[in-house]
């Protein structure tokens, strides 16, 4: 009995010990390409008062760079499929860039060739390396690349531009 007294108390000391500490999950891509350290920013993306889903982005330095990589990640709090998911992509990529062209068809393709419909709980990174290529991963796996750097650019300025569709989401973000 005593030695059950014992164990109990030494469980329920760690326990709050674990519950004390701040806990975090890093995703794969994050411990790869950063290391393992919290995020710059955080912020919750919503439309109508719904939570579509979370932004973070994880920078090598104390202060986001383009010249430095980075890890722009997505955390879902509700399903969207495929189309859902690239349509809006370039919707927003047109709001901001202006007119797509030619490009559009393309940039479609690409996004199409990618991206995976989502559930809530799911997540999609976008690892920004400078001047080399932008990698997707979903849920921690990777999923594909993009080399033209035009282009990595115009879809991470959805979250990180001036001109983002929620200003002070973008903040957030970007730890401004």
């Amino acid at each position: 009995m005593k030695t059950l007294k014992c164990f109990l108390k030494y469980f329920l000391c760690c326990l709050l010990v674990c519950l004390s500490m701040k806990c975090y999950a890093y995703p794969y891509e994050v411990t790869k390409y950063i290391g393992n350290k919290e995020p710059l920013g955080t912020a919750s993306i919503t439309s109508f008062l719904f939570k579509l889903y979370d932004v973070s982005i994880w920078t090598k330095g104390k202060r986001f760079s383009w010249n430095q990589p980075f890890v722009l990640y997505l955390k879902y709090a509700r399903s969207f499929s495929r189309q859902e998911l690239v349509d809006a992509t370039i919707d927003e990529m047109k709001r901001i860039d202006g007119v797509r062209g030619a490009a559009e068809q393309s940039d479609k393709e690409i996004f199409n060739s990618m991206f995976p419909s989502v559930n809530a709980g799911d997540s999609i990174s976008a690892v920004y390396l400078p001047n080399k290529a932008i990698i997707f991963y979903y849920n921690s796996r990777e999923i594909g690349t993009i080399t033209n750097m035009v282009l990595a650019r115009q879809f991470l300025n959805i979250w990180l531009s001036d001109r983002a569709r929620d200003p002070d989401a973008r903040r957030r973000i970007l730890n401004e």
